[in-house]
């Protein structure tokens, strides 16, 4: 009898799908039971207290876009951005969250922010 040659699989990775955060569609790929990500302890309780914040307009060819105004918060103890639009007296728009707080990706690339 002939041994049967056996192919190596490779376990092709899904795209995240928008659900929670990638590292726990990450981990829920690799373990029946899924482990929570890891966290950098040291650096949450170094930079607990340093919280950095911009004012920005958006740029845009759009006369009612260009006046819109946002806040940017970046935490540095997870990395982690917001973005915040407040609101504007008589003019219809009304504020709130932009940008939910979580890690955000370079755009183009496969590294987050940080």
């Amino acid at each position: 009898m002939q041994k049967e040659q056996r192919k190596e699989v490779s376990m092709v990775i899904p795209p995240y799908n928008g659900y929670g955060t990638e590292e726990d569609s990450m981990g829920s790929i690799f373990y029946l039971q899924p482990k929570p990500p890891k966290k950098d302890m040291i650096k949450m309780f170094t930079c607990d207290q340093i919280v950095l914040r911009f004012e920005g307009r958006l740029i845009s060819s759009v006369k009612d876009d260009a006046n819109k105004r946002f806040i940017v918060t970046f935490f540095d103890a997870d990395d982690t951005i917001t973005v915040y639009q407040p609101p504007e007296r008589n003019s219809g728009i009304w504020g709130g969250k932009f940008l939910e707080r979580m890690k955000h990706k370079q755009p183009g690339t496969e590294t987050y922010l940080n």
